[in-house]
C-alpha cells in the first residue's frame, strides 16, 4: 500500500492551488470552509446553511467563480484538459483460457493468474467480486444468456500505487447453469503509464498464451468508458448545471437525506443508462485520505463534470477498437454564472445548493432571469466548444487504442 507521504504527492499533483495560476489561495481558503468532518471523520459539506448562503452572497466569491468558469469554458485549449477516468471492456472466452488462468499451480496451488516474474512490477491479489453480478438472475433466461456470472476477482497493482489498480472479474462457468466463461478488465487509464500498459497486457499474455490473448483482444466488447474535466479551484456550491435538451430527462442527487448540501448530481439514469455526474471532486476523494486536513489549505476545491458511456445499456455493442465512435455530449451541459448570484433572494439560494436535480435547475433560471432584470443585469451561460471536446475525445480514444492494440500486438 502507498504510505501517507506517497498518498499526499498524488492529491497536490492532481489538486494543488500552486499548478494554475488563476486561482487565488485567500478565495480558495474560504471556499475550502465549507468542507466539515461528519461523525465517522469523513469530510462532507458542512450542514450550516447560513454558511453556506453567505458564501453565496459573497460579491468576491461571486465573481472570483465567474472568472474561473468564464477563463476555463472561453479557453479550453489553454486551461481545460479532457482526461478518461474509467475503462471498462468484456471479452468472451472460452474454457480452456479460463483454466488458464485459474487453474492451480506449485506447492500453494494458488491460481495461475496471480504468480508474476520475479521481477515484475506488478502484484496481484484476490479481490471481491462485490456487487458485479447485481441484477443477474437466473430465473430471466435472456439475463442468464446475455450475462456472464462472474465468480472470481483479481487486484492488480502496479508499482505498490494504489492508484495504479486494474481489477479483474472472471466468469468461470460454473455458477447454477451458467455456461458463460469471460474476463472483465476495469482500469482507470489515465492513471497508468505507456509502460504500465505493457506490463500488464504482458502478464494477460503470459498465462493465456501471447498469440490466444492478441485473438481474444481483438473480440473485446467496450463496457464503459468516462469521459471528464476538472474546474480547478470552482466550488460545486457555485455549480448550477443543466442539458441543453428539450425533454424531460432523469436526474437525482446525493446525499439523498433532506436538508444536505448537495455534493452529486446525474443527468439520466445513473443505474440503467449513459449518464452525466457533476460533483465535488475534491471531497470525494479527501474522503479516502486520511491524513488530508494536514495539507488541505493548499488544496483547490474542485467540481468534475463527467459523461459516462456503458454501451449495452442502450442495447448497443461497441468493440474496444471502436473507441472513436463513442459520443461526446458533453457541450450539452450549460453552467449558469455565478457572477450575479449575490443579488438573488435567500430563498433561491439555498434552493441552488439544496436542491440540484435538473428540472430543478432548469426551472431555476427563469427565476435568476427576472431577478437579475430587476437590476439591469443578465444571466450569462457557459458550455463546452463542441470542437475542441470531439477533438479532445478523439485524441484519448486514439491513444489508448494504440496503447492496448498496437503496443502488445
Amino acid at each position: 500500500m502507498l504510505t501517507g507521504s506517497l498518498k499526499d504527492k498524488w492529491i497536490r499533483s492532481t489538486f494543488s492551488t500552486n499548478f494554475n495560476s488563476l486561482i487565488k489561495d485567500i478565495d480558495n481558503k474560504r471556499l475550502l470552509v465549507s468542507y466539515k468532518k461528519s461523525k465517522k471523520g469523513k469530510l462532507k459539506f458542512t450542514s450550516n446553511v447560513k454558511m453556506v448562503v453567505k458564501l453565496l452572497r459573497s460579491l468576491s466569491l461571486c465573481r472570483y467563480q465567474a472568472m474561473l468558469l468564464r477563463k476555463y469554458f472561453q479557453y479550453p485549449e489553454k486551461y481545460l484538459r479532457l482526461d478518461c477516468d474509467r475503462l471498462v471492456f468484456t471479452i468472451d472466452c472460452s474454457k480452456k483460457d479460463i483454466d488458464a488462468i485459474l487453474k492451480p499451480i506449485g506447492k500453494s496451488k494458488e491460481f495461475r493468474f496471480k504468480r508474476v516474474l520475479a521481477n515484475s512490477r506488478l502484484k496481484i491479489s484476490n479481490s471481491s467480486v462485490s456487487n458485479i453480478n447485481k441484477g443477474w438472475c437466473l430465473s430471466s433466461k435472456e439475463k442468464a444468456k446475455a450475462r456472464p456470472y462472474y465468480s472470481h476477482a483479481f487486484q492488480i497493482q502496479v508499482d505498490d500505487s494504489s492508484h495504479k489498480l486494474v481489477y479483474v472479474h472472471i466468469a468461470d462457468g460454473s455458477h447454477m447453469g451458467n455456461a458463460k466463461y469471460a474476463l472483465r478488465v476495469d482500469m482507470i487509464p489515465q492513471h497508468l503509464t505507456e509502460d504500465d500498459f505493457g506490463s500488464i497486457l504482458q502478464h494477460f499474455g503470459n498465462r493465456l498464451g501471447h498469440r490466444r490473448f492478441n485473438q481474444l483482444l481483438r473480440k473485446a466488447r467496450l463496457t464503459r468508458i468516462d469521459f471528464g474535466f476538472l474546474l480547478l479551484g470552482v466550488s460545486s456550491l457555485f455549480v448550477q448545471s443543466y442539458r441543453n435538451v428539450k425533454k424531460s430527462i432523469q436526474s437525482s442527487t446525493k446525499p439523498k437525506e433532506k436538508g444536505s448540501v448537495v455534493e452529486t448530481v446525474y443527468f439520466n439514469n445513473n443505474k440503467e443508462s449513459s449518464h452525466f455526474i457533476v460533483y465535488e471532486k475534491l471531497l470525494k476523494e479527501a474522503k479516502n485520505h486520511s491524513n488530508i486536513e494536514n495539507i488541505l489549505d493548499t488544496l483547490a476545491v474542485t467540481t468534475r463534470i463527467e459523461y459516462r458511456h456503458y454501451p449495452y445499456r442502450s442495447r448497443e455493442t461497441r468493440m474496444l477498437s471502436d473507441m472513436l465512435s463513442v459520443p461526446a455530449p458533453l457541450a450539452s451541459i450549460i453552467v449558469i454564472s455565478p457572477r450575479h448570484f449575490y443579488l438573488l433572494p435567500t430563498k433561491c439560494i439555498k434552493d441552488m445548493f439544496l436542491y440540484k436535480t435538473h428540472s430543478d435547475t432548469k426551472e431555476r433560471v427563469d427565476e435568476i432571469r427576472k431577478v437579475l432584470l430587476q437590476h439591469r443585469k443578465r444571466v450569462k451561460k457557459f458550455k463546452l466548444n463542441q470542437n475542441w471536446l470531439k477533438r479532445e475525445q478523439d485524441k484519448l480514444a486514439k491513444k489508448y487504442e494504440q496503447l492496448i492494440f498496437k503496443s502488445y500486438a
